[in-house]
C-alpha cells in the first residue's frame, strides 16, 4: 500500500480534474456553482488533502478561523474509499 500523507493541497492539484470532481462528489451540484465555490468560497478556506502518484483522492476543506474548526467541505474518490 503506498504511503498516504495528508498536506495542504496545492492550486494545481485544486484546479485538477480530479479535484473538481470530488468536489461534486461532496456537493452534487452544477458546474456554475461549483465554479462559484472555487472562485468565492475555497480561497477563504484552508484544504488539505491526500494525493497518490500525483493525483489528489481525498480532500478537506476547513475555516480553521472558526473556533470550533468548521468542515465546510470533505469526499473521498470511490477508488480510495475503504482503505483507512
Amino acid at each position: 500500500m503506498p504511503e498516504r500523507d495528508m498536506t495542504e493541497l496545492s492550486e494545481a492539484v485544486i484546479a485538477s480534474s480530479e479535484f473538481r470532481h470530488l468536489l461534486w462528489l461532496a456537493m452534487e451540484i452544477d458546474d456554475a456553482e461549483l465554479e462559484r465555490i472555487v472562485q468565492e468560497e475555497l480561497p477563504r478556506l484552508a484544504i488539505h488533502g491526500i494525493t497518490e502518484d500525483g493525483v489528489v483522492t481525498a480532500f478537506v476543506a476547513f475555516d480553521q478561523r472558526a473556533v470550533p474548526v468548521i468542515i465546510e467541505y470533505i469526499a473521498v474518490s470511490s477508488d480510495a474509499r475503504g482503505k483507512g
